[in-house]
């Protein structure tokens, strides 16, 4: 059963996620690096699916929670998509040391950014699209440089710094983006 959540292509809609069962098949089935690549992808889902709570919509500046409702689906939200950050840098670490190069290591690094981007693929903006307006090609790559940067910033562990640095490279963050890292 859970083989068949793995490989859907969106764990979300088929199953809840129960991360004790989940984390101990993707070790056992898989080898550091194919569970590297599959948290990613489940973190990425989750932003997907429930990152309106941090990002907003497309129309909206900022995210803000007018209920105390929302204010809770915010803040378990972003709970869980900073566990999930750190279980990233965790198993990248494990990844690396594993194939003994540097933590931060730019296979590491460009294995964690093509994940990364291959989930963004199957962005659906009309979730994020609140006004019902076509999005403008302006807008979605924006938005997509806030999602990259968010999930960059969920990366927080006491030695994360050196794989947020070099991600924030590969996803071509600005100077200023960046230096929200620091």
């Amino acid at each position: 059963e859970l083989e068949e959540a793995i490989s859907n292509d969106n764990i979300f809609e088929s199953r809840p996620l129960y991360c004790n069962q989940l984390l101990t098949t993707l070790f056992m089935k898989n080898q550091i690096r194919g569970s590297l690549k599959a948290v990613i992808r489940l973190a990425v889902q989750c932003w997907i699916q429930h990152g309106h709570w941090l990002l907003g919509y497309l129309n909206e500046d900022r995210r803000v929670c007018e209920t105390s409702e929302e204010q809770h689906c915010a803040s378990e939200v972003k709970s869980c998509l900073a566990s999930m950050g750190s279980i990233i840098c965790h198993l990248a670490w494990l990844n690396c040391a594993e194939e003994g190069v540097e933590f931060g290591s730019e296979n590491c690094c460009y294995d964690i950014r093509d994940a990364v981007l291959l989930e963004l693929e199957s962005l659906d903006f009309t979730k994020y699209n609140s006004s019902g307006k076509k999005v403008s090609a302006a807008a979605k790559k924006k938005f997509l440089r806030s999602f990259k940067l968010r999930i960059l910033l969920s990366l927080t562990t006491d030695f994360s710094r050196p794989l947020q640095s070099k991600l924030a490279g590969l996803f071509e963050l600005s100077a200023a983006e960046v230096s929200l890292l620091l």
